[in-house]
């Protein structure tokens, strides 16, 4: 295995590929903006404050921390991240951009110095945040580029072809990603040795892009917090839920127009859990007692809330992967998504949407309703499909693009 320094601004999934390297001696660093410790995360959990603000405050570091990871192996740097997270939270996502490219240039700018330092022999460096780091490779060093969303040209196409029609749902007028920035990650697979993938529906949104090897490796679930099952249908409501960012990007307008007509016909509901993105109002006008919203809610909370479902639903427009799939998935739970996202669905465990429509999304419940022995075959294939998207599987594929 190769010394290796892992380089992202965020969290997402570079805690796994850290451990990784971690757990074969090999990580030098992980280089993020926001990190919180082990001990900051005790000194919180110490301070003298009222339930309410202290349950909040935990939640924002404990989403931060990474206990598995060695606290004295993650390098903290640059301001930009915090005054972007600030920023978002309260609904200003242009100025959290804005924000967000110049801190990614600082950022890059103290990578590049510590790489020169270190002399890895590879760097692990994440889309969006690899373009000026790359350009400036140093000798003997293999540079990965971890493409953790598929081309912004076609989320374009995907997410603006459905603004016509939807407009209620977006907060604002449409506005594609700048040419400058999908030049900018055209530039950053040009340059890597190796393009690592999330899933298949990625990789194709780059086909013929890129001179390096592309490889993927499926993301994973944390086997040590899911570990309730659903039980199966046996009568009653049946329950779907989805889990994400209520914004059109995942598809939500599709899943609140066809769950409206589909609740005045069926016993079924629909759970909701995720930050609303959604103009003000709308998400309001859509939520009864068959239509429930949960915001949101701790990592830790998803396990629970899984596992009183019957199906896991997910009609994005446009992924790079699709973590959550999985965590259904271990859940037990049956799968209803689109094309354009990970594979939850690998073992005859649900329904693919070939197309991502209102009318696609109906049939594709409607199925499930009316077969409930094919629903509970789902759910029993589902887990064990799970079985192959742990995260130890993941850094174990992680590795062995280095072994032999």
């Amino acid at each position: 295995m190769p010394k290796t320094i892992v380089i992202h601004p965020g969290t997402q999934h570079s805690w796994q590929t850290a451990l990784a390297f971690q757990e074969e001696n090999e990580l030098i660093s992980l280089i993020t903006s926001i990190y919180c410790s082990d001990s900051l995360l005790e000194f919180v959990m110490k301070l003298p404050l009222n339930g309410n603000y202290k349950d909040k405050l935990l939640y924002e570091v404990g989403r931060r921390n990474a206990p598995y990871l060695d606290d004295d192996l993650v390098s903290t740097i640059g301001w930009a991240e915090y005054i972007e997270v600030f920023l978002r939270r309260l609904g200003y996502f242009k100025s959290a951009a804005w924000v967000d490219g110049i801190g990614n240039k600082s950022f890059l700018k103290s990578c590049r110095k510590i790489v020169r330092a270190e002399k890895p022999e590879v760097v692990w460096s994440f889309n969006m945040s690899s373009k000026e780091l790359f350009e400036k490779k140093e000798q003997g060093v293999s540079y990965v580029l971890d493409q953790t969303i598929g081309n912004w040209e076609v989320y374009n196409q995907l997410v603006g072809g459905h603004y016509t029609t939807y407009k209620m749902f977006f907060r604002e007028e449409f506005r594609s990603v700048p040419d400058e920035l999908i030049q900018r990650n055209y530039t950053e697979i040009d340059l890597a040795d190796k393009v690592i993938f999330g899933s298949e529906f990625a990789m194709q949104t780059f086909a013929g892009c890129g001179s390096g090897s592309n490889h993927i490796i499926p993301y994973g679930f944390d086997e040590k917090i899911f570990k309730s099952r659903a039980e199966k249908y046996n009568g009653g409501r049946l329950k779907f839920v989805f889990v994400g960012l209520l914004t059109p990007r995942k598809g939500i307008h599709l899943l609140l127009n066809v769950f409206s007509k589909l609740v005045e016909k069926y016993d079924i509901e629909l759970t909701l859990v995720g930050g609303n993105q959604l103009p003000n109002g709308v998400l309001e006008k859509y939520l009864n007692g068959r239509i429930k919203y949960l915001a949101s809610v701790p990592r830790s909370s998803i396990p629970g809330i899984l596992s009183r479902h019957h199906c896991f639903v997910f009609p994005t427009l446009f992924e790079g992967g699709g973590i959550v799939l999985y965590e259904a998935c271990a859940s037990g739970l049956a799968i209803i998504q689109s094309k354009n996202c990970g594979d939850g669905i690998g073992n005859n465990n649900g329904v693919v949407m070939d197309d991502v429509t209102e009318e696609a999304l109906e049939q594709s419940v409607v199925k499930l309703i009316s077969d409930i022995g094919l629903l509970n075959t789902y759910m029993d294939n589902s887990y064990m499909w799970s079985k192959v998207r742990r995260w130890d599987n993941y850094r174990s594929k992680v590795r062995g693009l280095f072994n032999g």
